[in-house]
């Protein structure tokens, strides 16, 4: 294995744990479930994955055991009456700042990193959403750049504001068994709950947060070859200008004002916003290497290209600029496979977009299709080399427009689901690359970004669904941002099949779990984990436990958001209660629950304030009661029935309505009616007979219409 030669600074890693606020409440079986592809939950194999990382490249910088130190991280604000320096070095402190003299009232995020800390990723809690960051001017630029209607010239709700309300609705709707999503969306594809709006502000804060960072880290120069010596570790601090941001929900399908694909905002673009109107970036280069086409965000592209590209039109025939500074354009690149979402059902508009090759009109955009390859030195002797291409586009766009590097900033929108290790339905038209190309190509973007932008890139997690596909392609990711040009040979055993296993076994253990708040978290101690003999002696292994107990053990970490009751459990409450029951007609399949009836009648009911005696449970049963003859209810003594009750069982009788176009009554009907169960226990109580007119046939009692025995 090559070993380190160059040294630049490591990457910031950016986590956002109120990502993991936005679930899926909707009333569903397991089935419909299964369907949700999209999860927030998956997060926890990009932390799977990041911990692995930072234990790998420890091992790699370090022969000798490393001895972790606390690195405090202080959340990233802004203190109007602090000068233009103090702001800078605020920021460098907030990235990296070992535990330094200068204190700060605001809490801290603590965790274990080893020493020299020249080459290893840090790890950023990202601060709150500030409040109403759904509403502020970057991403109003992207999404609600006017709420004037052209036609009539009215002011209407812009996308943004309709998004609020949606989630604000989210409870009401599901309450009343409603789609909390509009009717015209994906039902499956868009899904929201009460704090889904914290968890999308929380993916555009950490985006923002990082594009400061990267871009206040900027005219420091680059650390030389060299670990620094104790007595430098406090004083001189490392920055960075690569940041790698784990967010959830996706954003690169969600166009303008139509959310789809997960989406419902433009998480890159919104960053890419904040960076114009903040600190006067004005080229803007996005590489997206997901498996699917990034519909949403080129079609923002294309709008904001053209009206960079009227405005110059304009004032070269000689109208006055409306600004001095120039304005934004970008530089669009999509590797991804033609045949998948959102060009699968062959829309032509999709298909043709997910094509484009434009460098002209002020529109840059270049799209290349996956293919499918033999080998790794097939993917990189014939695949690669067409893939690379973007990176030639984006210096074209960058020497066409007059693009300066202290002006730029390139975005990778880094999607894991083209992933060799992806799940098998989501790559079921053959098109993937090998892990390695995500360390091949971090690497090769960070040398295109020190040529043009500084050293600046900011990698965005979009797609990928598989555990391992997220725990890989993070890990490649991270290794080609932080080793460069070695990353791909130093990483080939980190990402091999079998590692990926042992770690996937090793992190489903209980002792990867997340602390609960009254537990101390034990950062830098390592954790007991009941590891088989064979993963114990895995140093990297067990010190990737250590880590991610560390992350998920961080105060941070919200609680899930209660599940809103499921609907429908009414029919699974009735059966069970015809179940438990011990009666001859039951075990013959006579009585069946009328659900509909149960439902009916528990919604007319009003639930008192406050009783001190519950109503009695009732059995609404179908059959008529001529249908019934020496019917014997036989309750038995059982901690699980709901039978268990000393009261004995009352009958009533409830006539049913009669048919206005016929002269039959039709048949009365038996309710039963049974008390809750004492707490404490209670004798049986006495059989109960009921006395009703003659059966009809067993055989027309105990069989279907079409003659198969009938049970429950």
């Amino acid at each position: 294995m090559a070993m380190l030669n160059t040294i630049s600074p490591p990457p910031a890693v950016f986590l956002q744990p109120r990502c993991q606020k936005h679930q899926f409440n909707r009333p569903s079986s397991k089935i419909s479930l299964s369907n949700i592809v999209e999860r927030p939950a998956r997060l926890r194999a990009i932390y799977v994955g990041i911990s692995a990382a930072v234990a790998r490249l420890e091992h790699l910088v370090s022969t000798q055991p490393i001895n972790p130190i606390e690195i405090r991280v202080e959340p990233l604000r802004s203190d109007p009456s602090s000068t233009a320096d103090s702001k800078e070095q605020d920021l460098i402190n907030q990235l990296q700042g070992l535990n330094l003299s200068t204190s700060s009232s605001a809490p801290s995020s603590i965790l274990p990193l080893p020493s020299p800390l020249s080459r290893i990723p840090q790890l950023v809690f990202s601060d709150p959403p500030t409040d109403n960051l759904i509403l502020s001017p970057a991403v109003k630029f992207i999404h609600a750049p006017s709420n004037s209607n052209v036609t009539t010239g009215k002011i209407e709700a812009n996308y943004l504001e309709k998004l609020v309300e949606w989630v604000k609705c989210t409870e009401d709707k599901i309450l009343k068994k409603e789609s909390e999503i509009p009717e015209d969306l994906p039902q499956l594809d868009l899904y929201l709950c009460s704090e889904s709006l914290e968890a999308i502000e929380g993916a555009l804060s950490t985006v923002i947060q990082s594009v400061d960072l990267v871009i206040s880290n900027t005219n420091v120069e680059t650390r030389t070859n060299k670990a620094p010596l104790p007595e430098e570790a406090n004083s001189k601090q490392i920055k960075t200008t690569q940041a790698f941001c784990a967010i959830r929900p996706p954003g690169h399908h969600c166009s303008q004002e139509t959310p789809m694909g997960f989406c419902f905002v433009n998480n890159v673009l919104v960053g890419a916003a904040h960076a114009h109107l903040k600190h006067g970036i004005d080229r803007v280069i996005i590489l997206d290497i997901d498996l699917h086409h990034g519909n949403g965000t080129q079609d923002i592209i294309y709008r904001i290209n053209a009206e960079t590209h009227l405005e110059e039109l304009l004032v070269a025939g000689g109208k006055p600029p409306s600004s001095t500074a120039r304005g934004l354009k970008f530089f669009y690149g999509s590797l991804h496979d033609i045949e998948s979402f959102p060009c699968e059902d062959g829309n032509a508009e999709r298909v043709k977009d997910a094509s484009v090759s434009l460098a002209a009109h002020g529109q840059f955009i270049e799209n290349i299709h996956l293919s499918p390859y033999n080998s790794p030195n097939d993917f990189y002797d014939r695949c690669y080399p067409r893939y690379k291409v973007l990176l030639d586009k984006a210096q074209q766009f960058l020497l066409k427009t007059g693009g300066v590097p202290e002006k730029t900033l390139v975005f990778i929108s880094a999607g894991f689901d083209a992933n060799q290790h992806e799940l098998p339905g989501m790559q079921r038209h053959g098109c993937n690359v090998p892990v390695s190309f995500y360390s091949q190509f971090h690497s090769d973007t960070f040398k295109f970004a020190k040529e043009h932008a500084l050293g600046r890139v900011i990698s965005v997690l979009e797609g990928g669904y598989g555990d391992k596909a997220l725990m890989s392609g993070v890990l490649s990711s991270l290794v080609g941002m932080t080793l460069e040009e070695q990353g791909r040979l130093n990483g080939e055993d980190w990402w091999s099949s079998s590692c990926l296993s042992k770690l996937e076994k090793a992190t489903r253990l209980p002792t990867s779990r997340r602390t609960t708040r009254s537990q101390p978290s034990a950062l830098a101690q390592p954790i007991p984990a009941p590891l088989t003999p064979e993963l114990a002696s895995l140093s990297w292994l067990t010190r990737s436990l250590t880590i991610l107990n560390s992350i998920e053990s961080h105060p941070s970490f919200p609680q899930p958001p209660p599940p809103i009751p499921k609907f429908g459990g009414m029919r699974d409450v009735a059966e069970k209660r015809v179940l438990r029951t011990r009666g001859a007609a039951v075990a013959r399949g006579a009585v069946k629950v009328d659900v509909k009836a149960q439902e009916r009648e528990e919604e007319e009911t009003v639930k008192p304030t406050k009783t001190t005696k519950a109503e009695p449970k009732r059995i609404i049963l179908a059959q008529p009661i001529s249908e019934f003859s020496n019917l014997k209810l036989d309750p038995k003594p059982d901690s699980d029935s709901i039978y268990s009750t000393s009261t004995p069982t009352t009958i009533a009788t409830q006539p049913s309505t009669t048919s206005t176009t016929s002269t039959a009554v039709a048949p009365k009907r038996i309710i039963l009616k049974f008390p809750k169960p004492a707490s404490a226990p209670i004798p049986a109580p006495a059989p109960v007979s009921v006395s009703v007119p003659a059966p009809a046939p067993e055989s027309e009692l105990g069989r279907h219409p079409d003659g198969s025995s009938q049970h429950i």
